[in-house]
């Protein structure tokens, strides 16, 4: 009875969208087989993708089309294990064009792209350089991601970077897909000489290594050893610092010491000749070790205290005994000395606190740490170096420190040229190229700016029940609560360490776009800007009404002051509804002031731009309305899983975000824009002030991104909010 109402159902659609394009309708096809599992059907409807990527072998344009709809129909047809020759293809295709790296590329095939889909990669290339090396400090075998720049063997790459590489160990029956950048190390299974590795468009490469294979010790009593000892508490701290040590080319075996085990570890130490033994002392050390066992604590001449945060020293511990390690500098010489046996010399030892004096006289950030010995050179070293920088200096004062304060010097000097409006095309072409050979420091260009956000478990699985498409409008809603009773750990939905509104900001480049609809649609161009990736929560007005926002003046000139109105939803992350112009207007300035830098609700032509891309889409998503991705009232005789009739939390509509990334450009809420609906007006006056992108109680038509609205700028309603915008001019 089931397969009989689907079919009557899946009959009805395909009446109904008898007028969609191609690709939508595919779509609809591929889902409807994927929900009655037949695979022989998804098989087929893959095919006459891949027929249409063949005949656009020459069209990059129609291409890039056919990758986007391959991402987007991918995660709802097929999984991992499906096995699918059609959809590994397909997979490959969409990943190489457009050089992604998402969970959904994982479908690729490891084989090369068959040469009759004609497929390039119509991003630019890469190349990352690649080392295979056992890392003893943490018991296995890794694949090191290295700029291409700083090893022998690199690897050229289809796409930018990051990229998908697949991997597979020697002996091993399978590999696996992994993401490779810069500064990411992959576990590898088993240690391995020789590894295949191969790129997302197929092609094949192998990585040999001539190292040294660990064989199993069980109970570590090696010969002539070196362990790092430390309390449970500091795991992840001694990880580190033995991972730093290793690089230096000491390897490390980690022990975890407790008072229990304490005599244990004694009685080990004496018995393991040519043994030596890094005590790792820091406050959770000095915490569980209690005051009457610290003469106990420092065990034998074979034992070296590393000292952490200038914690208290046990008692009776002799100072040639303890180095401090600081984690801007590996200390290194001291600990070279003592595990060959040399007493630790007071010049190796000295403390570079006079250093700290230098550079306050200077003027200069305290970020300025020397490893060595006081003497000429690293003290005009410190006085060549009168800029706010970090100088990261290894060894004793000498080329080295010098090279280093050399370098900084020529950065800082290259930087200056940039800021230099007069610098010519051409030199400024120069300078990037040598910004890049002595390592780029300005933020977000360098490998140190990468960042993966990991949310705790809940909240990711939540995260990407709304990354599926298939998810419903009401179990959204639901989700959005969830998270707000989790305290909604997003980023630009809720309020920063200070207190002030987390703004996620979305840079928006410049350039030419379309802008308005029909007979007055034209072309403009706008400077680069940045948007909310999000409207103004309610968590995030909040903190405008507890600084006492609407009874400072200033903040509220020119404009009508009025009382705050309770939200009519309340959850806080939800959009900040009811609400005039005029409130709007007073919390930018409000955020202005708190940031040091020029905030406030965004001009028609920049919230167009942000919503529908340059290409003159007319829904954010594309040029058709796709149910599901946005909440609004979809027709009214639809059920409540489709019209919520209320807000919901911000973000929960991925699917419908614009081109740029950015989220809730249709429906939810309403968005005041800056402008004057008619003509440049006193905002202390109640002008008609423009709305823009619908809202949960609009149909799908008045979701499109020209749609232009508007009220009076004193007007509230509950489906109207609103985002900033900050000019980069």
């Amino acid at each position: 009875m089931q397969d009989e109402v689907l079919t009557k159902v899946w009959t009805l659609t395909q009446r109904f969208t008898a007028h969609w394009s191609t690709l939508d309708r595919l779509e609809l096809k591929l889902r409807y087989h994927a929900l009655q599992q037949d695979q022989n059907a998804i098989n087929q409807g893959v095919q006459e993708a891949l027929r249409a990527i063949h005949q656009a072998s020459s069209e990059p344009d129609t291409q890039l089309e056919l990758a986007r709809w391959a991402k987007k129909t991918l995660p709802s047809i097929a999984a991992e294990t499906t096995g699918s020759n059609e959809i590994a293809w397909l997979a490959q295709f969409a990943a190489t064009t457009l050089g992604a790296t998402s969970g959904w590329t994982k479908l690729s095939a490891s084989k090369p792209i068959p040469e009759w889909l004609g497929v390039s990669s119509l991003t630019e290339q890469s190349r990352i350089g690649l080392q295979l090396r056992y890392d003893a400090t943490l018991g296995y075998q890794v694949l090191e991601c290295v700029p291409a720049t700083d090893a022998s063997i690199n690897l050229p790459l289809p796409t930018p970077l990051p990229a998908r590489l697949y991997i597979q160990p020697e002996n091993a029956s399978e590999g696996f897909w992994d993401v490779i950048n810069p500064g990411v190390r992959i576990k590898l299974p088993h240690p391995s000489r020789r590894i295949e590795l191969r790129t997302i468009d197929g092609k094949r490469y192998q990585l040999h290594a001539e190292i040294e294979l660990p064989t199993k010790n069980e109970d570590r009593q090696a010969v002539n050893a070196t362990y790092l000892t430390h309390v449970k508490e500091d795991e992840e701290l001694a990880r580190h610092i033995a991972a730093q040590l290793a690089e230096q080319g000491i390897q490390i075996t980690l022990l975890t010491e407790s008072p229990t085990e304490f005599n244990r570890l004694k009685s080990w130490q004496n018995d393991s000749s040519g043994s030596k033994f890094l005590r790792l002392w820091t406050p959770a050390a000095q915490k569980q070790w209690q005051p009457e066992d610290w003469e106990d604590y420092a065990l034998t001449d074979s034992s070296l205290l590393l000292r952490w945060q200038q914690a208290e020293l046990p008692r009776g511990t002799a100072s040639a005994g303890v180095v401090d390690w600081d984690d801007r500098l590996s200390n290194i010489n001291p600990i070279r000395q003592w595990l060959s046996g040399q007493t630790i010399t007071t010049e190796t030892r000295h403390d570079t606190r006079w250093l700290q004096r230098a550079l306050n006289d200077l003027g200069a950030s305290p970020s300025l740490i020397v490893d060595g010995i006081d003497g000429p050179a690293t003290r005009q070293a410190v006085k060549n170096f009168q800029t706010q920088a970090k100088l990261f200096a290894d060894g004793i004062a000498g080329p080295q420190t010098l090279a280093a304060v050399e370098q900084q010097l020529a950065l800082n000097k290259l930087l200056k040229e940039l800021d230099n409006p007069q610098t010519t095309p051409k030199r400024r072409l120069a300078i990037g190229d040598q910004l890049a050979e002595l390592g780029d420091p300005r933020k977000g260009v360098g490998v140190i700016e990468y960042e993966v956000i990991e949310y705790a478990p809940q909240v990711q699985i939540l995260l990407e029940e709304l990354n599926d498409v298939n998810t419903m409008p009401i179990r959204r809603l639901e989700i959005g609560d969830q998270l707000d009773a989790m305290g909604d750990p997003r980023i630009g939905v809720g309020r920063d360490e200070n207190g002030l509104p987390d703004i996620d900001w979305v840079e928006i480049p410049a350039g030419p776009f379309i802008y308005g609809e029909t007979k007055d649609q034209k072309t403009l161009e706008l400077p680069a800007y940045k948007i909310s990736r999000y409207p103004v929560t309610n968590r995030q007005f909040q903190a405008f009404i507890d600084a006492g926002g609407y009874n400072d003046p200033q903040w509220w000139q020119d404009l009508q002051k009025t009382e705050p109105e309770e939200p009519h939803w309340k959850q806080n992350n939800r959009p900040r509804e009811s609400l005039s112009w005029f409130e709007a207007m007073a919390f930018s300035r409000w955020l202005s002031a708190q940031l040091g830098y020029t905030v406030t609700l965004p001009t028609e032509q920049q919230w167009e731009k942000a919503a529908r891309g340059a290409d003159g889409r007319i829904f954010p998503w594309g040029g058709e309305y796709r149910s599901g991705y946005a909440n609004c009232t979809k027709f009214l005789y639809d059920d409540e899983s489709f019209n919520l009739r209320q807000t919901t939390a911000v973000g929960l509509f991925p699917q419908g975000d614009s081109l740029f990334g950015v989220a809730d450009m249709a429906g939810n809420v309403w968005e005041w824009c800056f402008d004057d609906y008619d003509v440049a007006a006193d905002p202390g006056t109640n002008p008609r002030r423009v709305l823009r992108g619908g809202s949960w109680v609009d149909e799908p038509l008045n979701l499109r991104s020209a749609n232009r609205g508007r009220l009076n700028a004193g007007s509230r309603d509950n489906d109207i909010g609103f985002r900033l915008a900050q000019d980069l001019s």
